[in-house]
């Protein structure tokens, strides 16, 4: 799978990553120095999709990093990583998933929107607790607690939306999206500050949101992407 390290499945792979990152030893914050460890994720980090931007200026070292309050996406508070230092000084998280799993264009797309609004989602649900307490527009049974409550979208789904937006764009090709960059970073983030701007203007036009409970939201049928158009 890698020039140095081969695997019979990506399982396996995925495995070895895990026992570096969570069973050999290290410390949060400190430096993989095993050479098989070191062999492994820069074998790793030649197949990541984003290879050329992980790899920057060259590879100095790696460590093993806390990746919650990094820009990007809310991860739990005990989430760790792997953390590439280039040799100007620089840093960026390396997901050894993304390289044995690798994303396509669309899921990648799709996140980076995803990312883009999640500041309008929960202006959004605070809007509908500002007065005290809210209901869900599904049941109409009151929340007991603000976290109980989850938004969902009523037609158009998430997904039309996501769809159409990518289609005014040219498609899904057409849209960058980066990891990162030269930061620590979990998930994926659109580039262009115009298509940003677009997604935004798209989203706030046409998007209807509504508060439901997580398995009222779950229980909702999965919604053909095609089937709406603004």
């Amino acid at each position: 799978m890698t020039p140095t390290r081969q695997w019979p499945t990506r399982i396996a792979a995925e495995t070895e990553c895990l026992q570096i990152l969570r069973h050999s030893g290290y410390s949060v914050g400190a430096r993989v120095t095993n050479p098989d460890h070191i062999a492994v994720l820069s074998g790793l980090v030649a197949i990541h999709p984003h290879s050329a931007e992980k790899t920057g200026s060259g590879i100095d070292f790696f460590t093993i990093e806390q990746m919650a309050g990094t820009p990007g996406q809310t991860v739990s508070s005990d989430s760790i990583g792997f953390v590439i230092h280039h040799v100007d000084g620089r840093k960026v998280d390396f997901s050894y998933v993304e390289a044995i799993y690798p994303s396509d264009q669309k899921r990648r797309v799709t996140n980076a929107l995803k990312a883009e609004i999640d500041d309008l989602r929960l202006q959004f649900r605070d809007s509908r607790f500002a007065g005290g307490s809210a209901k869900s527009d599904v049941s109409g049974n009151p929340f007991a607690r603000r976290s109980d409550a989850s938004v969902i979208y009523d037609n158009p789904s998430f997904s039309q939306l996501a769809y159409r937006f990518a289609e005014s764009e040219g498609g899904w090709n057409a849209i960058d999206v980066e990891s990162g960059a030269s930061n620590a970073f979990i998930g994926d983030a659109l580039i262009d500050p115009a298509v940003r701007q677009r997604w935004r203007d798209f989203f706030g036009s046409h998007a209807r949101l509504q508060l439901a409970t997580r398995s009222e939201g779950a229980s909702r049928p999965r919604a053909n992407e095609t089937a709406w158009t603004p």
